[in-house]
């Protein structure tokens, strides 16, 4: 089987399969950058409602993004890759399960407050799990980018990247 010639990809671009993958990961910043700011004002300023719902409002929409996205690599992506090399995509899988594990402790907090369930609410654990989502969701998807998309354009076939096409585009 063929590889992927680079002009081949330059025209697919559009709709290329990874792009758009990477492209989930910039909105994703986005809101990881909200984060960090909502943080950075509490932890200047003191608690406001303003700042916890920037927290709320972010982390709810990274995890409509973030599980759809890991599904959607773990489903189609990570197999193909495992047709041709093993190992990193096992580093992933595992970083998905702590960010969904994180994810979710943090998601109960922002729902223990909305609640109004208090006695258990600490505004340092609130930011701590905040920025400790921030900082692995980074680094994250930076070695996704950077390490396994390139790896995934060098190594899949021209008929794995239709496919992988096909798989994300739905």
């Amino acid at each position: 089987m063929k590889r992927i010639r680079s002009e081949k990809k330059a025209t697919l671009a559009s709709d290329d399969p990874i792009e758009k993958l990477m492209q989930e990961h910039g909105l994703e910043m986005t809101y990881l950058s909200n984060l960090g700011n909502a943080v950075r004002s509490i932890e200047t300023n003191g608690f406001s409602v303003a700042a916890f719902d920037t927290i709320a409002e972010s982390v709810r929409t990274i995890g409509k993004i973030l599980f759809s996205h890991s599904e959607r690599e773990e489903q189609y992506l990570f197999p193909m890759i495992e047709n041709h090399v093993e190992g990193p995509t096992n580093i992933m899988r595992s970083e998905h399960r702590k960010l969904w594990e994180t994810y979710r402790s943090l998601m109960q907090s922002v729902e223990d407050v909305e609640d109004g369930h208090l006695s258990n609410f600490s505004t340092r654990d609130l930011l701590q799990m905040t920025n400790f989502l921030v900082d692995y969701l980074t680094n994250h998807i930076n070695k996704e980018n950077t390490v396994l998309y390139t790896m995934a354009k060098r190594v899949l076939t021209t008929d794995e990247y239709q496919k992988l096409r096909i798989a994300i585009a739905h």
